[in-house]
């Protein structure tokens, strides 16, 4: 009796781990490497390797111009050097650092639409979405955005 009790324990464990090796697949550090739409597809960022670590830096705008025709500044900038800067111009995402599984840790994200910069997280739901959260303090504390690959 107690030998099929372990047979079925050992069932039992051997079809959890199948369960959860199909369910939580592992990615590869390179794979959020690429370029991405933002939620509302008006911009296009290129996230890319660099010093051990991913950045991102916009590659393309629906709207890069300002009504005279003059390049959209980071104008809201606290750093008054930097204000003069063009949108497309800088990596705002930087330092990200991968975990092992799948999500890309402890990097930071500028706003240029507030001129603050917050803590983030990258996380790959599958090929061709991630999640990038940016928050203050905690991860809990923050706001989520899904982007799509652009293929």
């Amino acid at each position: 009796m107690q030998n099929l009790y372990r047979v079925i324990a050992m069932a039992v464990i051997a079809c959890l781990a199948v369960s959860f090796s199909t369910t939580f697949t592992a990615h590869q550090a390179n794979d959020i490497v690429g370029e991405w739409y933002i939620t509302d597809k008006t911009a296009v960022v290129s996230i890319f390797p660099k010093n051990g670590a991913y950045h991102g830096r916009l590659v393309w705008v629906e709207e890069p111009n300002m009504p005279n025709g003059e390049p959209k500044r980071d104008v809201l900038n606290p750093d008054r050097s930097k204000r003069s800067r063009t949108l497309m111009s800088y990596d705002f995402m930087a330092n990200f650092k991968f975990d092992g599984q799948s999500t890309w840790r402890n990097g930071s994200i500028y706003n240029a639409e507030d001129g603050r910069t917050y803590s983030g997280q990258i996380t790959l739901k599958n090929n061709n979405q991630l999640v990038l959260r940016g928050y203050i303090g905690m991860p809990i504390l923050g706001r989520s955005v899904t982007w799509t690959r652009k293929k």
